[in-house]
């Protein structure tokens, strides 16, 4: 009776062995991580560049003199319109020689005041000197800047004349993308003062020379640049900041990985998690160009390959997993 009963209890243990073994995959699969997933395709890849600057009017006439001039009286005001030709201020030429021989007297150096806005010094003729200035085109008055019973000194604006041509964009340009762009490019400006519309233009200028900026971070080395805007610009102001991406190359037909799929271990080595029937595959990747939207993969990925997004939770080589797709379906 005993033999039987050491028989039975044999049958039983592994009729229940057989039996968990077949659930084994269940419940590892039960366990394994959820993932999601995407699917890589091949795309035309824009490569583009940014930077940022300031609206401005497209006709701005700089009003300015060579000559130091003590202003009598100004006959227009900060925004109104004139004409080629009309009174902008008269001159007090009297006082105006008497200011400059003074300026002469105190210094003949180089570095003076009146040296550095005008070739001319002591020897300053009367016949010089403009009883009044005009506009020099049609134009709306702006930054104005003198005052009457003053003395205007070169070296800046008096004041401008802006036209009603439009606005453009006056771009800076780092030193680290300026190599990539030239006028002619195609480009499109969005900012905080007209978000929600996107203008499209293209770049019309480049300084010839770099200048330094400050922030409070330290300086940056940029190089000037204007951008004209296409069509109908009322929602733009000048004065508004603006920000613009230039389109500098295109890749054709080519890999785009989106960074959320990207991961990079200890050694700054990149990598994807390719999944293949239920397991996760480290694959080791080199990379392009970068875009807003992904990384360019050179090596390492085929088209239609399946990859985990967010790599950065797995961790191994070979790892079993469960797309969210196929979770959600096997719990309906």
């Amino acid at each position: 009776m005993k033999k039987y009963r050491k028989y039975l209890l044999l049958f039983v243990l592994t009729v229940v062995a057989f039996y968990g073994s077949l659930r084994i995959p269940d419940v590892m699969l039960a366990l394994s991580p959820t993932v999601n997933t995407l699917v890589v395709r091949r795309q035309d890849v824009a490569i583009s560049v940014r930077c940022s600057g300031t609206i401005e009017d497209t006709a701005a006439c700089p009003v300015q003199s060579e000559l130091p001039l003590y202003i009598k009286e100004i006959a227009v005001q900060e925004g109104e319109t004139v004409k080629e030709g009309q009174l902008l201020f008269s001159v007090d030429r009297e006082a105006t020689m008497q200011a400059v021989r003074l300026m002469s007297s105190l210094s003949d150096s180089p570095d003076s005041a009146l040296a550095a806005g005008s070739s001319l010094t002591g020897s300053l003729l009367a016949d010089q000197i403009p009883e009044a200035v005009y506009a020099p085109t049609d134009g709306r008055v702006k930054e104005l800047t003198i005052s009457p019973e003053k003395l205007y000194m070169p070296g800046k604006n008096a004041m401008s004349l802006s036209g009603e041509k439009g606005v453009q964009m006056r771009a800076s340009f780092s030193e680290s993308i300026i190599a990539s762009v030239w006028p002619g490019q195609q480009a499109t400006i969005t900012g905080n003062g007209f978000e929600g519309t996107v203008y499209t233009g293209k770049i019309e200028s480049l300084a010839e020379s770099a200048k330094q900026i400050v922030h409070t971070t330290g300086t940056e080395t940029v190089i000037e640049g204007v951008i004209s805007i296409d069509g109908d610009c009322t929602g733009l102001r000048p004065g508004y900041n603006a920000q613009a991406e230039i389109v500098t190359d295109l890749r054709e037909n080519a890999l785009l990985v989106p960074y959320e799929a990207v991961g990079q271990d200890a050694s700054n080595r990149k990598y994807v998690y390719q999944l293949d029937n239920g397991w996760a595959r480290r694959r080791y990747i080199q990379t392009g160009v970068e875009t807003a939207d992904g990384m360019e993969i050179l090596q390492g990925v085929e088209e239609g390959w399946e990859l985990v997004q967010n790599p950065s939770v797995l961790n191994g080589d070979h790892i079993r997993v469960i797309s969210r797709e196929n979770r959600e379906g096997d719990m309906e």
